[in-house]
């Protein structure tokens, strides 16, 4: 189900999703990176909830809400069925560009870890 549309403008949503890409969080014994893709689930869920996802072309992605359940990004349609990428639908294909771009996007510019041991850097690397 999705959440109900607040009455912000094009600009202020894409300032508040600027304000969440350039948050910073450190992780500063990453392990196995459980925490960092945590919060990268999260982050997306919060975007999803203010309704301030967009896609490459900065189209809102009214069509899916994304949640967090049990810790793992749940997307969901409209209607409340889980989204599921169809490579004959340009549709879902531009829902699976715009999550790609935003995860990464965050990734970029908001996640930091550091570990005593670089192969926890690189499971955490590898996880995100």
């Amino acid at each position: 189900m999705l959440t109900r549309d607040f009455d912000f403008s094009i600009e202020d949503r894409k300032k508040i999703s600027n304000a969440i890409d350039n948050l910073k969080v450190l992780d500063p014994a990453v392990g196995s990176g459980h925490f960092l893709v945590s919060v990268l689930n999260e982050l997306i869920a919060i975007k999803s909830s203010l309704r301030v996802l967009f896609d490459n072309e900065g189209n809102l992605l009214n069509d899916i809400q994304c949640t967090v359940v049990n810790d793992e990004l749940t997307v969901q349609t409209h209607t409340g069925n889980n989204f599921y990428y169809d490579v004959n639908k340009p549709s879902t294909l531009r829902i699976q560009k715009a999550l790609f771009h935003q995860k990464q996007r965050i990734i970029e510019n908001c996640l930091y870890c550091v570990d005593l041991n670089p192969n926890s850097v690189n499971i955490c690397r590898l996880r995100l």
